[in-house]
Parts: C-alpha cells; structure tokens; sequence
C-alpha cells in the first residue's frame, strides 16, 4: 500500500491540471497516494480539495478556515505525513492538531510573503487571482498589459524577447522565474535577498542589488549600457541553472524517501 499523504498549499490549481503540472502530481501518485487541499477551480480529479477564491477577502478567508478543513481532511483521508509548503501552513497544521507528523518545505526567505505579486513595477502581468480589480486599474491607467491565461511556450517566448529578467521583490522564497531565467540564457536583475540568491552569482549570471526603486534603475542601466557584461552574463546563465533542475520524477522519489523516514 503506497504511504498516503496531505500536501497543503495556498497554491491555486485550475482542474483540470496543465500539462506540466499534471506530469507532477501524476510522478507523486506512481509512489504515494496523493491529497492536495489548497485553492482554485474546477473538479475531475479526487486527488484535490480547492477552496474558492474570494474577490477582497481570499487571505482572511483561507487562513480562518484553513485549520478546520485540514483537520477535517486529516481525519477523512488518514495521512502518514503532511506536507506543508510553507512554515505557515505548517503551522496551521500543528496548532489543528493533526497527528501525522508535519514536512515543511522551505523556500529562500520564507519569513514573509512576497509583497509585490500584482505590483506596478511588473509591467506584463499574466494569469488570474484575488487582485482582478487592482490589475484592471492598472491596465486602464496605462501602467501594465494583462494576458489572464499564457501557455507555457509563450513564457518562455516572452522571456526569449528580453534582454535581461528583472525581480525586483522585497521578499521573495525559492526563486522558480529566476530558474526559469537562467535556463532561457537570459541573466537576471534581482534583489538581493531571500530565494534570489541561491541560483545566482553577483557579477556572473546576474546582478544583484538593493530593493529600492534607484538601486534597481542602477541595476538596469548597468546591464543594458554595457553589451559586453551582458552577454557575459548571458553565457554564463545555462549552466548555472543545472543544479536547481529537478524532473518530476526526481521530486517524487525525494518526497517518498522523505515521508518514510518521518512516517518511521
């Protein structure tokens, strides 16, 4: 019998899953009988519970009724571990009082939520959430262009246009974009701190700076007034990435040996 357990997320999941998505959730059920509990839409799939997203009210709303519904979960599906994606629904998972043993994952700076997700300062916004209406604002002043849905190739196509990816958080966890970046060849202009740094070297595939508005403008005019640097760092990114990569695979059998050892 495969080990069974509860991820929980604040993670939206549109069912059913997107291809790349699907290839993970399918590479964790081949080793554990999987239960997601976090929001978004759609149905299909047993493997998730999705709470809804509330205009103006999500966050209050998911963190006041996350501890009755995991522990509810808990109960119904029995799980030999939790896995938390964060230290703060790991938390919620504690204090709910769920007897299986709690895995947390930790992402960069996981001390604060990022605070600039559906911020001016990202000009191209693409996807759907609980913030329609400030994107709407913005796009009407002038200020950002909104693609609600972007499939994967065009990402990547998107990035393939730029010169250099900026990620100007001031607080950010595991840095996926600037993975995703280095991949591309494309080097990065990034705060220096949390999850950014880990994929990164100042000065070999990126340039890291303070999150300010005039330090990020140095950062930007540095990179693109000297071709030279540029491509440098450019040539440098592909590389660079390897040890960030994981196939779906991969994370499944980390995940698996990881919940047996707890479970034990």
């Amino acid at each position: 019998m495969k080990p069974r357990v509860l991820f929980v997320a604040r993670d939206r999941y549109d069912l059913p899953l997107s291809p790349s998505r699907a290839r993970k959730f399918d590479a964790l059920s081949e080793l554990l009988d999987v239960r997601m509990l976090a929001v978004g839409t759609g149905s299909g799939d047993d493997r998730f519970t999705l709470l809804p997203m509330l205009p103006r009210l999500d966050g209050p709303a998911y963190w006041s009724l996350l501890p009755a519904l995991l522990a509810l979960e808990a109960r119904r599906f029995r799980p030999a571990a939790v896995v938390a994606h964060r230290p703060f629904e790991g938390a919620v998972a504690v204090t709910a009082r769920v007897s299986a043993p709690v895995v947390v994952e930790l992402h960069g700076d996981w001390r604060t939520f990022a605070r600039l997700y559906g911020s001016p300062l990202r000009r191209v916004i693409v996807g759907s959430g609980s913030r329609a209406t400030v994107v709407e604002e913005l796009v009407r002043a002038g200020l950002a262009t909104w693609d609600r849905a972007l499939p994967t190739d065009e990402v990547a196509r998107a990035m393939d246009d730029a010169s250099v990816v900026v990620l100007p958080s001031r607080s950010e966890g595991m840095g996926r974009v600037v993975v995703e970046a280095l991949l591309r060849g494309r080097p990065v202009v990034g705060s220096n701190l949390g999850g950014i740094r880990d994929p990164v070297r100042d000065g070999m595939n990126a340039l890291l700076v303070e999150p300010a508005p005039q330090a990020i403008a140095a950062g930007l005019t540095r990179a693109l007034s000297d071709r030279a640097l540029l491509e440098g760092l450019a040539a440098a990114a592909p590389a660079s990435a390897g040890p960030w990569v994981a196939t779906p695979e991969e994370y499944a059998r980390r995940t698996a040996e990881l919940v047996e050892r707890v479970a034990a």
